[in-house]
Formats: structure tokens, sequence, C-alpha cells
């Protein structure tokens, strides 16, 4: 049997590679924070954040900017123990448009930890709430953080 050259399999892995295949395209990140599964995409511009709870998923399209703000502001000001009258709100709003929002809120009472309430609404199936921790919370600021600057386009020197 003759030796293949590992300079010629890689060509033939990669010449093998379909047309189309999404090889700059970030994977997407998936977890379980509190109970909620979240599902975060990118591509297209724009930053794609699912969410699933018992009965209800929602799908959230936002821009890619916004989310930047967002997730700087609130990794920024999200304190141990966030108050109660603090909240951070990320909406899907154009002219005309008003197609969800995820908004994240201090509070959750009679805890011994910190807790953080979740509310996303895509404005048609209704509304999916939960409460997070304020590591999770942080966590998921990270994530979509990541995933703006992914989507955002690079500034050319």
């Amino acid at each position: 049997m003759r030796r293949r050259s590992p300079l010629l399999l890689a060509t033939f892995l990669l010449a093998a590679r379909p047309a189309g295949a999404q090889g700059d395209v970030a994977p997407p990140w998936r977890s379980l924070l509190g109970a909620t599964a979240f599902d975060l995409r990118t591509g297209a511009g724009e930053v794609r954040l699912g969410l699933a709870g018992e009965s209800l998923q929602v799908t959230l399209v936002f821009r890619p900017a916004d989310v930047r703000r967002f997730a700087d502001s609130l990794l920024r000001l999200l304190p141990q123990r966030p108050r109660r009258t603090a909240s951070w709100t990320l909406r899907v709003e154009e002219p005309g448009v008003s197609a969800g929002v995820l908004t994240l809120s201090g509070g959750g009472r009679g805890t011994s930890t910190a807790r953080v309430r979740l509310f996303a609404s895509d404005d048609v199936l209704g509304a999916l709430r939960d409460t997070l921790t304020v590591g999770d919370t942080r966590l998921l600021a990270r994530k979509l953080r990541e995933a703006a600057i992914r989507t955002l386009p690079r500034r050319r020197e």
C-alpha cells in the first residue's frame, strides 16, 4: 500500500467541502440558563436569539449594533446584587414594526442569592418569563457581545 502525502490529503479534504458551506460562520451557542434554553446564532448582518421555556419558544432577531450597546451596558452596570428598579431592554423596533423585546431587570424576591428577571416576547406568541442568577446573566451578556462583534462590519484602516 502506498503512503499518501499529508499535503495531498489536506488539499483533498478542503476541496471536498460543499459549495456554500458555512466556513466563516461561527457555530451557534446553546445553553440552559435557569429553566430557559438559549440558542444564539449570527449571520447575514443579524444576531438571532432563540429562547425556549416549558411551553413557549421565542425567536428574536436584532441588529448587531443594538446588541453590542445592550450587552456593554449590562456588563458595565450589572452589580453583584441588582437593584429592583434596574432594567435593561433590547427591542426589535423599526418604523412600523414592533417585533419583539428582551428585558432583564433586577429583583427576585425571597431568595438568598441575587436574581435577574428575564422577559422575552415576540409580539405574536406571547411572553416567556424566567429568573436567572447574576452569573448566568453575565454569561448571556458576554455571549451576546461576542456575537455582535463577530457580526458587525470590520473597519478598514
